[in-house]
């Protein structure tokens, strides 16, 4: 799987969930071209950071996905990818923003 397939499948995903969860969360785009893409997603008691890029030396091959308590000083979500599908890749971001919107419920 190439690296252009997994930015198109993540920027959707981000995109699509933002959208479902946009009474709850607001994002920031901090770059979007060709070789990365990096967005900020707040919700009321969590922050959250999307990057996608070609890595050298982090922990993941394409995809971070790491979302922070605001009140508890801890990891809500952290997510980076190896070797999934394209479909893995989302899920996990869907993962993600579900994650953060029932920290809304506690």
């Amino acid at each position: 799987m190439d690296f252009q397939s997994v930015l198109k499948t993540a920027k959707s995903t981000f995109f699509s969930e933002t959208q479902k969860y946009q009474s709850a969360c607001q994002k920031e785009v901090l770059i979007d071209n060709e070789e990365c893409f990096r967005a900020i997603v707040e919700w009321k008691k969590c922050t959250g950071e999307l990057l996608v890029e070609r890595s050298d030396f982090a922990p993941y091959r394409y995809v971070s996905f790491n979302i922070l308590s605001i009140e508890k000083d801890e990891s809500v979500f952290c997510y980076y990818d190896s070797e999934e599908s394209l479909e893995e890749i989302a899920d996990k971001i869907k993962e993600g923003f579900c994650s953060a919107s029932q920290m809304l419920q506690q």
